[in-house]
């Protein structure tokens, strides 16, 4: 990823590879910043790296993985 990049939704969710509508819900709840652009949504590569470090997607409730008791 180059700095100072600005991405598209599109371009982001195929980064992340989850679909653009996760990627929208991540956006409606402040999760990943944004700024617009005429009223489009753009994406800094800022703000991609600041998600990331924070630890990416969140995990929603029951989304949880329980562990394989033979993986204990």
């Amino acid at each position: 990823m180059r700095e100072n990049c600005v991405y598209t939704v599109k371009e982001i969710a195929k980064i992340l590879k989850v679909s653009e509508k996760t990627l929208y819900n991540l956006i409606k709840t402040d999760d990943i910043a944004v700024v617009r652009v005429r009223g489009q949504i753009r994406i800094t590569s800022q703000a991609l790296t600041d998600y990331l470090q924070q630890g990416g997607m969140p995990i929603e409730k029951g989304n949880k993985r329980d562990p394989d008791p033979k993986e204990r």
